[in-house]
């Protein structure tokens, strides 16, 4: 698939969710969760899914008044916060993505970029103003909202990427075996070697991992 394809779908798929918000008050469109603020229709959701770990993803948020796309906010209009359980992201800004000095991006669709790092119910809390219409919403991902947050291991091809929880179990193991290395009855001359064979396995299969992580981003860019 090429660039030029991909942004064309890409911007057919944003125009079905934009041509869905004045139903989506009621129903949920295209994996986002819409709500009505004043004039204004707002629909929350991932920019890609489905969403995997380890893959460049996006807050999306489309506004619309009436039947047209909204366009008179700035980067500092809306702002959203992501956590997961406990955890919490801080507060990061919804940027625009058009571009009106190139024509570039889609009118009316802002974004705040991450990549999520462990699978789960990701919630977004979007607030701030949009023309002076206050506007304040929590959602978490669900089947009527939008897509809870994978591991990739079951669309990789043709090898299996570890997983972050894989990565670190396995440095727990390695961990544990070079400490007892250390504790051994080896003699001193020894232990360094043996250290250092531990750390080349380590570094060795971490570059195997960063090139495989290397190729799935590029291959989610496309």
């Amino acid at each position: 698939m090429t660039r030029r394809t991909s942004r064309a779908l890409r911007a057919a798929a944003v125009a079905v969710v934009a041509g869905g918000l004045s139903l989506g008050a009621v129903h949920p469109v295209f994996a986002h969760d819409v709500h009505p603020f004043g004039p204004y229709t707002i629909a929350l959701g991932w920019l890609h899914e489905p969403a995997y770990v380890g893959m460049d993803n996006a807050v999306q948020v489309l506004v619309k008044q009436g039947d047209q796309a909204f366009t008179g906010i700035t980067d500092k209009d809306l702002t959203v916060v992501v956590s997961l359980d406990k955890q919490k992201m801080d507060s990061m800004p919804l940027v625009p993505s058009a571009d009106p000095d190139t024509g570039l991006g889609i009118p009316g669709e802002y974004e705040m970029h991450f990549i999520p790092t462990t699978p789960g119910n990701y919630t977004f809390h979007i607030s701030g103003k949009v023309n002076g219409t206050p506007v304040d919403e929590t959602v978490t991902a669900s089947d009527k909202t939008f897509a809870t947050v994978d591991n990739p291991t079951d669309v990789e091809f043709p090898n299996k990427v570890p997983t972050n929880s894989d990565l670190s179990t396995k440095l727990d193991r390695v961990t544990s075996r070079v400490s007892a290395v250390e504790g051994r009855s080896i003699p001193p001359d020894s232990q360094p070697l043996a250290v250092i064979a531990l750390i080349v396995a380590i570094v060795l299969g971490g570059g195997a991992f960063l090139m495989a992580m290397g190729a799935r981003r590029k291959g989610s860019r496309i």
